[in-house]
Order: C-alpha cells, then structure tokens, then sequence
C-alpha cells in the first residue's frame, strides 16, 4: 500500500511538474514574440532614424560649401568693390610730430 502511494505522488508530481514546464514554455513563446515584434517596430524607427540624420549630414556638408565659397578672398573681394570701396593708392603716415600743435600758447 504505501509503495501504490509513493508511486501516485510521484505520477502527480511528475505531472505537475510537466505542466508547470508547459506553461513556461507557453510565456516565454508569448515572451519571445513580444519582443520580435517590438524589435521589428524599433527596427522601422531608427531607419527612418538614420535617413533623417544622413539627410542632415549632407545639408550640413552643402551649408560649409555655401560658408567656405562666400568667405573665400574672391568673394569677399567682390563684395567689397559692391560696396564702393577702392585700393588705397597714396597711403600718409602720421607722426606724432604731426600732432602736436605748432603755434602753443601757453
């Protein structure tokens, strides 16, 4: 008798244990399929991600070509010629002898 009660204990303990696996097993199919369709979701947003940054990386790159090209020494030369300046032809120097007044009434 007590040999038939340890042999149903353990067949309903093995069965226990079977179905605890089983729903185990079933959590962590339900888990895994969470996961992969969070993964594939993420994955759609950080491509578009990466266009977004690429996109800025080459209009970045076509303003430094627009800042480069209107601060080159040509350009600048242009611009100043637009404005009505000219090359300075007769340069005078001043000395301090030329400050100080001639004629001092003290």
């Amino acid at each position: 008798m007590l040999l038939f009660r340890s042999f149903e204990l353990g067949a309903i303990l093995r069965k226990k244990i079977i179905v605890v696996l089983v729903l185990l097993l079933i959590a962590f199919s339900i888990v895994e399929i969470w996961v992969v369709n969070r993964l594939s979701t993420y994955g759609e947003q950080i491509s578009k991600l990466e266009e977004t940054r690429t996109n800025y990386v080459l209009e970045n790159q076509v303003l430094q070509n627009q800042i480069d090209e209107a601060s080159s020494l040509e350009e600048i030369g242009k611009l100043v010629k637009s404005y009505g300046f000219a090359e300075i032809k007769n340069i005078e120097y001043l000395t301090t002898s030329d400050l100080t007044p001639k004629n001092s009434t003290l």
